[in-house]
């Protein structure tokens, strides 16, 4: 499985999975998002610093080898670690926070 960030906004990720094998050309315009980091659903707009909100994300990787996702918080100065990017769901809490000592500083 692969994500794709579908748009980066203020205080939301919105993603869009696809199969190992894609590549951003099967990415189709218009496509809806799967599902939202950052906010508990497509609705919310609350920007945080909680383990499930995030404040002007910078974008969004996979680590393939460890199944991990990694999100970059901007305003929040810190990078959000996912347990991983097959079980990502609407709301996702991420599991550690880097370049920060907990997630509630910013």
């Amino acid at each position: 499985m692969k994500l794709f960030p579908h748009s980066v906004l203020a205080s939301v990720i919105l993603l869009t999975a696809a199969s190992s094998h894609a590549s951003t050309s099967d990415c189709i315009d218009g496509q809806s998002a799967d599902s939202v980091l950052g906010q508990a659903d497509f609705d919310s707009g609350v920007a945080g610093s909680v383990e499930y909100r995030v404040s002007l994300p910078g974008g969004i990787a996979a680590d393939q080898a460890s199944g991990k996702a990694f999100a970059s918080d901007l305003n929040n100065n810190r990078v959000l670690r996912y347990r991983s990017y097959e079980a990502l769901s609407n709301g996702a809490a991420a599991d550690l926070v880097l370049c920060q000592p907990d997630f509630a500083t910013v």
